[in-house]
């Protein structure tokens, strides 16, 4: 699959997205302590939708083969679809209250998820205990 057609795939995959996902707000990111739950829960549904998400998800590396001769406008279109796909899964599995706390950086896809993983990735002592 060329670098535009997969573009394009990734596109229609992740316009269905939500259909994919939980909808109750247990499911969402809420709290570090949770965050171990969504994250793999978000791996799985990306995994099944295809298309490389989980990679980028994970990652942040695009799945562009070595010495792909395609022109910059095609990786730049892929690039925004994955930006683009991230923000959808973003907006659809963590709670409203903690992406209003990122509004104001202007964040946003693998930029905003790498916030939300520095953020939340790590469990506090006091969180530990609150969870026993």
């Amino acid at each position: 699959m060329d670098i535009y057609t997969r573009a394009v795939t990734i596109q229609q995959v992740m316009s269905h997205f939500a259909l994919a996902c939980p909808k109750d707000e247990s499911s969402k990111l809420v709290s570090a302590v949770n965050y171990p739950m969504w994250d793999n829960m978000t791996k799985m549904t990306l995994a099944a939708q295809g298309v490389g998400m989980d990679t980028y998800f994970e990652s942040g590396d695009m799945l562009i083969p070595d010495g792909d001769t395609s022109d910059d406008v095609n990786i730049l279109k892929l690039q925004s679809a994955l930006e683009n796909g991230i923000q959808t899964v973003l907006m659809n599995t963590v709670s409203r209250k903690i992406l209003r706390k990122y509004q104001g950086s202007s964040l946003f896809g693998y930029n905003l998820l790498c916030a939300i993983r520095r953020d939340y990735a790590k469990v506090s002592p006091r969180q530990l205990f609150d969870m026993t």
